[in-house]
């Protein structure tokens, strides 16, 4: 089957729908959007209008064999046109839990939430002056995805409020009580079965792992220490916002092996038997670690496969673990 709808442009997303099988979405470097029906039979052809036809060469090098089934979009749109111009669109995912939203990156700063029931997006700011990369739902949260952008920021919205995001994470340098730019964010994504956990990996070749709970409470912390050092100070902003000297709040791990630039790392899928009934501490934490195993490849052709120490979990594990 091929699926033909982007012309010559590069498909820089695809992604499938996890609640409707058939259901796939793609986004490409001119702006363009392509909802694709695969199960339908009302779109497919054997030849396309002026298109691609069996037994020529596509775009990219591919060709078609002669009995090769076509298949036409249910729905083309360009969501960030301006003019004659259109964003180019870096990134798509469908929800995990409802196949007609999606959430697409752009180039131009913003993250657009499609509902293809409505004619027009709702765009999202991930970074003043930062593209937008990569996009991830939770899993669990159904009104909660994560944008990763170029100046190396990772922030969580709330579709029910777009206006600014609820959660910024970023593992940039500290300078002056504020988190600098850091490596720009090729992919993020949730743990599929922890909800609470989120991969981003980078161009500097590393995947940092966050516990978005303990982010977004030290944050506030943060925020409301803040507030009353200011209150303290009579209006003086001498004070800055103290920040974790062991790193950023949430931070839990950071794989670091690879050399070049990291192109798309993923989780585990299949599933971990979960702990005997005793349920105590090191069974849990040894259940959570050999969940979180994970696979990431760069632009050298190199894949790596790695998971963090029970120690990174759990406090009390050291015992366990030496035991």
């Amino acid at each position: 089957m091929a699926l033909l709808g982007h012309g010559e442009a590069s498909v820089e997303g695809l992604a499938w729908s996890a609640a409707d099988k058939n259901r796939l979405v793609s986004v490409d470097c001119e702006g363009v959007c392509c909802l694709w029906d695969v199960g339908s039979t009302s779109n497919a052809s054997s030849s396309s209008k002026g298109g691609i036809r069996p037994g020529d060469v596509a775009p990219d090098g591919v060709q078609l064999a002669g009995k090769t089934l076509q298949m036409s979009p249910v729905r083309l749109c360009r969501p960030r046109e301006k003019g004659n111009a259109s964003a180019r669109l870096n990134d798509v995912e469908l929800h995990p839990h409802h196949p007609e939203l999606a959430v697409i990156a752009a180039e131009d700063s913003s993250c657009l939430l499609m509902d293809w029931r409505q004619e027009t997006a709702v765009a999202a700011t991930a970074a003043a002056e930062a593209a937008a990369n990569a996009v991830s739902w939770s899993p669990q949260e159904p009104c909660v995805f994560a944008i990763g952008d170029s100046s190396g920021t990772v922030s969580l919205f709330d579709t029910r409020c777009l206006r600014r995001s609820f959660l910024s994470l970023s593992v940039g340098p500290m300078q002056e009580g504020r988190t600098t730019q850091g490596a720009s964010i090729n992919t993020v994504h949730f743990h599929p079965d922890f909800a609470f956990l989120l991969g981003a990996a980078a161009e500097d070749g590393t995947v940092a792992l966050w516990d978005v709970v303990a982010a977004s409470g030290k944050q506030q912390r943060n925020l409301d220490q803040q507030q009353e050092d200011k209150m303290q100070a009579d209006g003086s902003t001498s004070e800055t916002l103290r920040g974790n000297s062991k790193g950023p709040p949430g931070l839990l791990f950071v794989h670091a092996g690879h050399s070049a630039p990291i192109t798309d790392f993923c989780w585990r899928t299949a599933r971990v038997p979960p702990p005997n009934s005793s349920g105590s501490s090191s069974s849990s934490v040894y259940h959570l670690r050999q969940s979180l195993l994970g696979a990431s490849v760069s632009f050298d052709n190199k894949v790596q496969l790695w998971q963090p120490a029970e120690l990174v979990f759990c406090q009390t594990a050291q015992v366990n673990y030496v035991n």
